[in-house]
């Protein structure tokens, strides 16, 4: 439940942090989100969602992901429909301004509150695309926290290509 928008909520992501690890193992990784708070809502929508899901799968298995990428992740709307558009998207940097409240328990004990407000939201990034427009949001992600470049900046193309090929079956569900 909830959708794993934006670099902040991404690295705080279990979701996330499983197909992560899956990539470290070398295994092909989707990390699917849905941006809704009850299990009910995804059940409702099954007949679209798993027929996505699994054209998501399928591609993957038969194409490996190319180079630079560990893991794609896949955020839906709260509203799947024929005709819910697919698009490719960046992460944006931050979801929620974090806040912290200092409050008293009953027991007459400081504890501290700490929650978030949201921000402004990004243009074209997988918060707006998913919380605004509505869209299914497809993010290739890269764990590779080195700060020397160990991909060849020449990968952004044939990433692209793929991602959008990726896009391309997943559209065929919505039509």
């Amino acid at each position: 439940m909830w959708d794993n928008t934006s670099i902040q909520v991404i690295l705080s992501s279990g979701t996330i942090g499983a197909a992560a690890h899956a990539a470290v193992l070398g295994i092909p990784a989707i990390a699917f989100s849905m941006a809704v708070s009850d299990d009910d809502e995804i059940v409702k929508q099954e007949d679209l969602l798993v027929p996505l899901i699994r054209s998501a799968a399928q591609y993957v298995l038969e194409h490996p992901l190319p180079r630079g990428v560990d893991v794609i992740s896949i955020n839906f709307p709260a509203t799947i429909t024929r005709g819910t558009e697919v698009l490719l998207a960046p992460a944006a940097r931050q979801r929620w301004r974090e806040l912290v409240e200092e409050r008293i328990d009953p027991l007459g004990r400081e504890y501290y509150w700490i929650y978030g407000k949201p921000t402004d939201i990004e243009p074209n990034t997988d918060v707006d695309v998913v919380l605004n427009r509505g869209a299914i949001a497809v993010t290739p992600l890269s764990f590779d926290v080195n700060a020397l470049p160990t991909v060849p900046h020449d990968r952004g193309e044939c990433i692209r290509r793929y991602m959008l090929d990726l896009i391309s079956k997943m559209r065929s569900v919505v039509r």
